[in-house]
């Protein structure tokens, strides 16, 4: 893992074993300006979340998997605004959320073999 938002060249590289996912691990080079700030330097993209579909996560239901997909927040924070985050939404693409974290999102931590 290599940076984090708003200060990529600031932050230590590490080897985690389990982490939160970066908007360019998810979707590789920032295809909006608004992200282009803040992922310079969070990683590349893995091959798995090359496809919309890849992208997408489903509810959990005390160990019942769910058809209804949900959204999740990345380790991204916005480009243009110290309280915005990237997410992934529901249909595997990315957004934006402007509410400091009050948001009532899921996590989808990796995790490395």
């Amino acid at each position: 893992m290599t940076g984090h938002g708003f200060y990529p060249s600031s932050g230590p590289n590490t080897e985690d074993k389990a982490f939160f996912l970066s908007y360019p691990e998810v979707f590789g080079s920032a295809s909006y300006t608004y992200y282009q700030g803040s992922v310079a330097q969070e990683g590349n993209q893995y091959n798995y979340y090359r496809t919309a579909g890849n992208r997408k996560k489903y509810y959990n239901n005390n160990g019942v998997a769910s058809s209804i997909a949900t959204s999740y927040w990345l380790r991204s924070p916005g480009a243009n605004s110290s309280c915005s985050w990237v997410k992934v939404d529901y249909n595997g693409e990315a957004g934006i959320t402007f509410d400091k974290g009050n948001d009532k999102l899921n996590i989808a931590p990796a995790f490395c073999l």
